[in-house]
């Protein structure tokens, strides 16, 4: 019996250092997987400041005759299906008298569009403030709105997910 509890024991330590061995590569397997897929590539079609916009529309053919400074304060957001999300914000535009009167929305008007409104009829849309200062007026709407966005799935669960604001 003291030999085949010796080769018991052989066994079973051999069982763990395969577990342990095996453990550890799957682990490293992993965690190189995350490095990979945890990198951001910059997206050219963000516009973060009026150097990047300048330069933005600089490569374009026709280049807009008209720009009104824009912003936008998202308050919170939801997924609420596989390619819908539920945003909520508030977006504000700065228009310069004399220059800007032409297309200057009215009151109960917006200044904006959200091409990528999936119900409009269940958004919300309203103008939260108007402010004139220095020769020009701030214009600020509330918004609420189910936007459809293209998401792909095929690195879950390492993904991230960006959603887009598009107006």
């Amino acid at each position: 019996m003291p030999r085949n509890a010796s080769t018991r024991m052989s066994i079973e330590k051999k069982i763990w250092l395969l577990s342990g061995i095996l453990s550890a590569v799957l682990m490293l397997v992993l965690f190189k997987l995350w490095v990979a897929l945890n990198r951001f590539d910059d997206d050219p079609t963000q516009l973060p400041d009026v150097a990047a916009v300048d330069a933005f529309l600089a490569g374009l053919d026709n280049a807009p005759d008209l720009r009104v400074k824009t912003g936008i304060f998202i308050k919170s957001f939801s997924f609420v299906g596989a390619s819908d999300v539920r945003v909520s914000g508030y977006v504000w535009q700065h228009y310069l008298d004399g220059a800007h009167d032409a297309i200057r929305p009215g009151r109960g008007e917006a200044g904006f569009l959200l091409p990528e409104a999936v119900d409009v009829a269940n958004g919300v849309i309203q103008e939260a403030y108007r402010m004139k200062r220095d020769g020009s007026t701030l214009i600020g709407w509330y918004f609420e709105q189910t936007l459809r966005q293209s998401f792909d799935y095929t690195s879950y669960p390492f993904d991230h997910k960006t959603v887009w604001v598009r107006f």
